[in-house]
């Protein structure tokens, strides 16, 4: 037992310093040097995909891993510094099927994604958004609370309004207020019941090639977002970026890239 318990995180930080050290040199031509800011955005990456992978029985020299999908993750949060310790970016381990074996088996790897959560999102949103000058608080509205929609008298608009009143409420929407260079302020707003939507589409993608398709796409019609995610028979088929964090963080992160998808965002 102490011999595990020395030798994992002496695994873990050869990982990190090796990954992150080849991942600075190889970005040095794009960003410049890496400050220690963006290393450690790094290191907390790598230490949650360690997490991920030795909950499969994995580890960062497992042969089925794919290592340039870890590459890609540890690019992603260095360019955007993003930080898996303040809940921007969460990650994700699944097989990915390849081309066979040479003896005709099927061939699987484990990748791994790495994908944003609301608060990552909109840490690029006022990075890169294009024109955009700031991005407020999101408002997360939930059942019980007072909100009014935002109208327009003439030319001149009348912002929406919320009162909390409540801790616990289901979520029934976000809003996302960005205010632009010209001073302008836009109130972007998500439904909950576009989650839903989403979810479909993906289902619809994940059964493509299934002999039960059109039975299973019938099914899923005019189902609510609390009908999917609760509904068994349809777990397999939803992907983790709706099962991979808790119900509300991952509604509230749907939600926040659903409000603002039409934002422009500017990377150069």
């Amino acid at each position: 037992m102490s011999n595990e318990i020395t030798t994992k995180p002496k695994s873990l930080m050869a990982a990190q310093k090796d990954y992150v050290a080849s991942i600075g040199n190889g970005l040095k031509d794009i960003i410049g040097s890496i400050d220690n800011y963006q290393a450690v955005c790094g290191y907390n990456i790598l230490a949650q995909i360690n997490v991920q992978l030795a909950k499969e029985g994995l580890n960062f020299k497992s042969p089925n891993v794919d290592k340039e999908t870890i590459n890609n993750a540890i690019k992603y949060v260095i360019v955007y510094r993003l930080n898996t310790d303040n809940r921007e970016v969460f990650t994700i381990v699944r097989n990915e099927k390849r081309g066979p074996t040479p003896n005709g088996a099927p061939n699987y790897v484990k990748v791994i994604e790495v994908k944003p959560q609301y608060r990552g999102v909109l840490k690029i949103l006022s990075t890169y958004g294009r024109d955009v000058m700031r991005v407020y608080p999101e408002w997360i509205v939930r059942e019980g609370d007072e909100f009014t929609y935002p109208m327009f008298k003439g030319i001149e608009q009348v912002p929406p309004t919320w009162t909390r009143k409540s801790s616990d409420g289901k979520i029934l929407r976000v809003i996302v207020p960005v205010q632009y260079k010209d001073g302008t302020v836009d109130y972007r707003i998500a439904e909950r019941e576009s989650v839903a939507t989403n979810i479909k589409a993906q289902i619809k993608q994940s059964v493509m090639f299934d002999s039960k398709k059109e039975e299973i796409l019938a099914k899923i019609q005019d189902m609510t977002l609390d009908q999917l995610l609760e509904d068994k028979s349809l777990s397999k088929l939803i992907n983790e970026t709706y099962t991979g964090l808790s119900r509300d963080e991952m509604l509230i992160t749907k939600l926040v890239l659903n409000a603002v998808k039409r934002v422009a965002i500017d990377y150069s």
